[in-house]
């Protein structure tokens, strides 16, 4: 299930976020052994570079609590220091997000609590995924997940025999192991774009291995004998089945049209999927293979964001202006504040001398976006051609500010 976050780049913050959250653990429990501050040191450290690495490690304060206080039994005075220093950590992370991203996102926590808690049926999925390696996907959404979350059931139904099997004397690593499972892939279950949320397999890296925690705690494993034939030759054929399902998966990232190919072939609810693999060869220029995925697209999802826009550019390549008018007109629509789409009007109104109708859409475009530099551009050559060198000087004037040069 983890190939994604090895063979897919934006999956290593995964990887790197299980490092940093390891280092956090080593460190607690070293500085718990040898009562030497330099750990306690590199713990914050570690915990620093997680929440810079992504903020699902936001939760590690919680575990280390859960291990400090039931598992050591110590008192929470122990903590002290520790409170004081996740809580700097915390508020100099949010000052950093806050100095890079502003009020962008600025979702009210409550509303990301219940995002998260309307998405917990996708933990059925992960957990079948991560011992039946069957249906794996690029890009999944819960709507096709149902073979997976049928399999979730069936490794649900594994950990209670597993535990029911097992001497109940020492409760806290299964629960221990399904609690680092669930609170490392709930912040990832967060939606507040609107959107719906896709549950890319990456994400489970982490989470996995409190699964493994809770596997390893539970006496029919525990116990088990790997010395001997049966057990050895059951855990060998695992690991060749993984392998080769580890192998044929990582295909599915070769390419950009591998990887958008295997979205719509595993998630063919989702439209952006669609939409995202008409793109692939709308930028071969491959236009007939792209319209169709792209009419796909808004079929499933009229409103889908840029499906309209591109089935607009397919068509003014093609030479259909009305359609390309239309689609673009509805792309502003419902998604007013993609800048692009009003560059590509203004290029559709300029091509059949619409001048004064693109002149009004390159200006909208820079409004949204003033950073657009082929708008200036655009703009500059109509103004030239159109004489009107008060209007360029003021237009040459406005990129200066945001510091594009314009080619004059």
């Amino acid at each position: 299930m983890i190939t994604q976050a090895v063979a897919w780049v934006p999956g290593r913050n995964d990887t790197l976020l299980a490092i940093m959250v390891f280092g956090t653990f080593i460190a607690w429990i070293d500085y718990l052994d040898k009562r030497q501050l330099k750990y306690l040191l590199v713990h914050f450290a570690f915990f620093a570079l997680g929440m810079l690495t992504k903020e699902s490690a936001i939760v590690v304060p919680v575990l280390v609590v859960l291990v400090t206080v039931w598992h050591l039994r110590m008192k929470t005075g122990r903590l002290t220091l520790a409170f004081a220093g996740w809580a700097i950590i915390l508020v100099l992370w949010w000052l950093v997000r806050h100095a890079a991203l502003g009020n962008e996102n600025n979702v009210p926590f409550h509303l990301q609590l219940l995002s998260a808690f309307k998405n917990i049926p996708a933990l059925l999925p992960f957990l079948g995924k991560m011992l039946f390696p069957v249906n794996l996907s690029v890009f999944p959404i819960l709507a096709d997940m149902k073979i997976s979350s049928i399999l979730g059931v069936v490794v649900l139904a594994i950990l209670i025999l597993l535990w029911f099997f097992s001497h109940p004397r020492e409760l806290f690593f299964p629960l221990f192991g399904l609690t680092w499972f669930v609170v490392f892939l709930l912040p990832s279950f967060v939606s507040i774009s609107g959107q719906i949320p896709n549950f890319s397999e990456h994400r489970g890296y982490l989470s996995l291995a409190g699964l493994i925690i809770y596997v390893l705690s539970c006496d029919p494993v525990r116990l088990a004998d790997f010395s001997r034939k049966i057990p050895l030759s059951l855990a060998f054929l695992v690991a060749v089945v993984f392998s080769v399902a580890t192998y044929a998966h990582s295909s599915h990232f070769s390419d950009r049209f591998a990887f958008w190919q295997n979205a719509v072939d595993t998630s063919p609810s989702h439209a952006f999927n669609y939409n995202n693999l008409g793109a692939m060869y709308y930028l071969e220029n491959d236009l007939i293979k792209a319209e169709p995925l792209f009419l796909k697209a808004l079929s499933i999802n009229p409103a889908e964001p840029m499906a309209n826009s591109n089935a607009g550019l397919v068509c003014m390549q093609t030479n259909r202006p009305e359609e390309a008018e239309r689609y673009y007109l509805e792309e502003i629509r419902i998604n007013p504040r993609f800048d692009h789409v009003y560059y590509n009007l203004g290029l559709l109104y300029i091509r059949y001398n619409r001048v004064e109708e693109a002149v009004n859409q390159w200006k909208k475009n820079l409004e949204i976006n003033p950073w657009y530099s082929d708008a200036y551009q655009a703009l500059y050559q109509v103004y030239t051609q159109m004489d009107m060198p008060q209007a360029r000087q003021e237009l040459v004037l406005q990129a200066n500010r945001y510091g594009i040069q314009m080619n004059q």
